[in-house]
């Protein structure tokens, strides 16, 4: 993977000089891995010529969906000098699958723990993004974690705040329709893009989300 760049100067003296002069920069190549770390699936973007940026993004995604929410931002982060990590919590999109009635019985907790196993392999303080349901889950996972920063994107809030919702019936895992993953999450894009990433959704474990929507507490 490789990103070109073409910046245009335009110069001043004494007066407005007509027309740029274009300057082509060396494009700027990746290194694209993808690991399993103890069955969960990391994607990592990062350059080929090291950068003095030596600490390690790791983006965290939100319910139904997987690593793959943050595609856009690997190669961002990774041509400004970082070391990009993206991961899949358990039982998402490339991570291990699980029986549903083991699914349907999990908590945050576990989740923060699928983070901070992925913080123990990537081995040093990293700055950790969370978005929607991996925002209360990283705050979860820093309870415990030496982090460089905690970043938090349209975040869950913890049970402090008071309850997002009424309980969900724990019967059966959970999935948004079409309708609703548009009106929250996708109501900017064309149809072809929508239906595109819509099948990449996979259901959430209802018990995770009660646990987020009713009673999770966070600590600082």
């Amino acid at each position: 993977m490789q990103i070109g760049l073409t910046i245009g100067f335009l110069y001043l003296s004494g007066k407005y000089q007509k027309g740029y002069t274009m300057k082509t920069i060396e494009p700027i190549r990746f290194n694209e891995t993808d690991y399993s770390v103890d069955g969960l699936f990391v994607k990592e973007i990062s350059r080929i010529k090291p950068t003095c940026l030596k600490t390690p993004i790791l983006m965290v995604h939100g319910a139904c969906h997987g690593w793959w929410a943050y595609h856009k931002w690997l190669p961002f982060y990774a041509a400004a000098g970082w070391k990009a990590y993206s991961m899949s919590l358990r039982n998402h999109t490339g991570s291990y699958s699980m029986p549903e009635e083991r699914y349907l019985k999990l908590a945050v907790d576990d989740y923060a723990e699928d983070v901070l196993k992925v913080l123990t392999w990537v081995d040093q303080p990293a700055i950790l993004i969370g978005h929607s349901m991996g925002g209360i889950t990283v705050q979860k996972a820093a309870e415990q974690a030496n982090l460089r920063s905690l970043i938090l994107l349209a975040s869950v809030g913890p049970g402090q705040l008071g309850a997002i919702r009424d309980p969900l019936p724990p019967d059966n895992t959970f999935m948004f329709s079409p309708e609703q993953a548009r009106k929250i999450w996708f109501y900017k894009i064309d149809d072809q893009s929508f239906d595109a990433i819509y099948q990449q959704l996979v259901p959430e474990s209802v018990s995770v989300m009660n646990h987020y929507s009713i009673s999770i507490t966070a600590n600082s």
